[in-house]
């Protein structure tokens, strides 16, 4: 069996491995579900946290540097050199790094093509016929961008301007309202979807949970497909539409100024100016998608918005960080839609998943004291690297800010137990406060007062003094973020594999820019 460990390709041949890795996972989660079912705020309030870990990883850690701390959150890095770490804690280490999937990003997709080819012999299999050539090169159907060297399954260069922090691979107008990292989520995700698309000979596709439609924008305007932002929100349909027009009307203009004498040079063979105005354009849909939504009422609509017939109605389903439990109603909708052909998925925010977990009846069969719930699922969604690389940078004093959390959470318990778990305000810079400002602020939402004297007791100042124990828990909770993840994605895989079908699980983005970075990707045979 050949296991690339930078991907995963769930199928036939492999599917017994992912289900052992996902079995282990689920024994290591169990075996620590104290520490991920925990809150670092209840840190003072559950004095049992810090000494449930063992002993000799407290005296191990405690007096660790953050560099060597870092190295717990890092799979290419072996533990600090500094000291010797007791065997539990490398294996505990070693375990997570093992079972968890690959996080660094790709340098191509080329692992699709032969899922998408496979996908399309069985169709032919079946049928008898297909229009699909085997022997096709795999240059970029766009011959400006083949002439630079892009092609097929291979990224646009993913240079930031030193200057404006802006996507290079993206001309200006896809950028007017987008931030540097939706930016370079629109650059990759994009390449990948037209791609994809174009080795299936399809042109039509659904983007669930558009917002104001930055990715279908461009899809249709630079990738020329045609794209339905379906969305349940009026609101963000409207502001889609608005942006829509803004962007045709630069458009517009830059045709008007490439009519002047000066860019005739420019003219085809023909005599014509080349087109910056593809003719798709997105197209949109108000709509909650459900498993047990009418699909025959939805195709309708959509026959309408893509102006083709019913029969000759197939689309891809596009989902980037689609919120909890949207992420997965995307697979069950493309497993059950019969027009559904491609899912192109990217989850977020796994702790608003109500309904959906586990969709595998295999993770429904284990028998296991581990349970999915909000804190560990919240956990999960963290940032590991960004948290990895502040350690490194000798950006400590910043983390104290888990400290004076755990110790304020104490004082607010202490006052009435109705406030415990309180929302506070977000306090800028709080390590560079001492603790009695940044209390003031953080409680300035709360009709509370705090007298001077609140501050200055020998319980306060000894816990202060213990910030780097908070934020050795910390990091020894977050460690656990990756197994957590590779459960709930694994499960969607191998859910799909019981629909039969074959699915892949790349990373396709930088973990640093874009912490969810996962894309998975299926195709119907």
């Amino acid at each position: 069996m050949n296991i690339n460990k930078e991907y995963v390709n769930v199928n036939k041949d492999n599917i017994e491995y992912y289900k052992n890795q996902l079995k282990n996972c689920l024994q290591l989660l169990e075996s620590y579900q104290w520490v991920i079912d925990s809150f670092v705020l209840d840190y003072f309030l559950d004095t049992s946290l810090w000494l449930q870990l063992p002993a000799g990883w407290r005296v191990c850690l405690s007096t660790s540097s953050p560099s060597s701390l870092a190295s717990l959150l890092d799979p290419d890095v072996c533990a600090s050199q500094e000291k010797v770490w007791p065997l539990s804690l490398l294996a505990f280490k070693q375990s997570i790094h093992a079972l968890s999937l690959n996080r660094h990003q790709i340098k191509d997709f080329k692992v699709v093509k032969e899922l998408m080819r496979e996908s399309v012999s069985k169709t032919a299999n079946k049928s008898g016929k297909s229009n699909y050539d085997e022997n096709k090169n795999d240059c970029d159907i766009y011959q400006p961008q083949c002439k630079s060297g892009v092609r097929k399954y291979e990224f646009y260069e993913e240079m930031f301007s030193v200057f404006s922090g802006h996507q290079s691979s993206l001309k200006h107008i896809f950028r007017k309202h987008v931030k540097p990292k939706k930016q370079y989520e629109l650059a990759r995700m994009g390449k990948f979807i037209k791609d994809t698309m174009s080795e299936m000979e399809e042109s039509k596709l659904i983007d669930v949970g558009s917002g104001v439609g930055h990715l279908a924008r461009y899809l249709s305007y630079a990738h020329n497909l045609q794209v339905a932002c379906v969305d349940s929100n009026n609101d963000f349909t409207d502001a889609a539409k608005k942006f829509d027009a803004q962007l045709e009307e630069s458009v517009r203009k830059l045709e008007d100024k490439l009519s002047k004498p000066k860019f005739q040079d420019l003219k085809d063979s023909n005599g014509e100016l080349p087109s910056t105005l593809p003719d798709s354009r997105p197209v949109h849909v108000t709509s909650f998608l459900a498993p047990d939504m009418n699909l025959e009422a939805f195709h309708t609509i959509l026959s309408e918005k893509f102006s083709t017939t019913d029969i000759n109605l197939r689309y891809g389903i596009v989902g980037l960080h689609t919120c909890g439990d949207l992420a997965p109603v995307l697979i069950r909708m493309f497993t059950n839609d019969t027009k559904a052909v491609m899912l192109h998925s990217v989850g977020c925010c796994y702790m608003k998943v109500q309904q959906h977990f586990p969709m595998s009846h295999f993770v429904n069969s284990i028998q296991t004291q581990w349970r999915f719930n909000y804190t560990n699922a919240e956990l999960a969604c963290h940032a590991i690297e960004m948290y990895r690389d502040r350690l490194r940078a000798g950006e400590e004093d910043k983390l104290k800010v888990h400290c004076y959390r755990a110790v304020l959470e104490k004082i607010l318990v202490t006052r009435s137990v109705d406030l415990r778990h309180t929302i506070l305000k977000t306090v800028a810079k709080a390590h560079l406060m001492s603790f009695q400002d940044y209390a003031v602020k953080a409680t300035s939402n709360l009709s509370i007062k705090f007298e001077p004297e609140d501050f200055n007791t020998q319980d306060i100042t000894k816990e202060l003094e213990s910030w780097w124990e908070v934020v050795v828990y910390y990091t020894l909770r977050l460690s656990l973020a990756p197994v957590l993840e590779t459960v709930i994605l694994l499960d969607r895989c191998i859910s799909l594999y019981e629909a039969g079908h074959n699915s892949l699980l790349i990373p396709l983005f930088d973990p640093i820019l874009s912490p969810r970075n996962q894309i998975l990707f299926a195709v119907k045979n």
